[in-house]
């Protein structure tokens, strides 16, 4: 009989890892990883990769309008960032509330 897999970096956190205990638990050895992209290359990296980076990043890219910036000025960019991570926020507050 198979042990049971162990739980990702992320269900560790989920389960209710304290934020202190976070950054320890982050790997602190060179580590050299890759995966295949959606048009087919592969894409290789040095060191740890934080996906919930990650996943903000696409999130703020794709639903709250950073992948396409119409203003000029660094403060009007900074501006519209600023809104969309304040509207990304502002939803994960609510899905934990509801």
């Amino acid at each position: 009989m198979r042990e049971p897999p162990q739980p990702t970096r992320i269900e560790q956190q989920m389960a209710g890892m304290s934020l202190k205990a976070m950054p320890a638990d982050l790997p602190t050895h060179c580590a050299v990883g890759c995966k295949r992209n959606a048009q087919g290359y592969t894409e290789t990296w040095i060191g740890y990769k934080l996906h919930l980076v990650e996943r903000v990043n696409a999130r703020i890219n794709d639903d709250f309008g950073a992948r396409r910036i119409q203003v000029r000025g660094h403060a009007k960019v900074l501006a519209h960032l600023m809104f969309g991570v304040l509207a990304l926020t502002a939803e994960q507050l609510m899905r934990w509330l509801i």
